[in-house]
């Protein structure tokens, strides 16, 4: 600040640049998360194909489990 009571042109130049290097920051933070996020769900469509389109009823889970506890003996590891 200056004798007058406002700031002069260096202070504002200052504080546009650290403004400028927290944008930059914070885009490649952003640009960085956006791109690990894509390579994980690549990562997992490869190893495990694409997600079911089916909704499954909860009648449907239903009969699973009561299907997974008759047989647990024949299916058990």
């Amino acid at each position: 600040m200056n004798n007058s009571g406002f700031i002069d042109m260096s202070s504002i130049q200052i504080l546009a640049f650290f403004a400028l290097v927290i944008i930059i920051a914070v885009y490649v933070t952003v640009t960085n998360n956006k791109r690990k996020q894509q390579t994980i769900i690549k990562k997992l469509k490869n190893g495990w194909g694409k997600p079911a389109q089916r909704k499954y009823s909860s009648e449907d889970y239903e009969c699973i489990s009561h299907y997974f506890k008759r047989n647990a003996d024949e299916n058990s590891l």
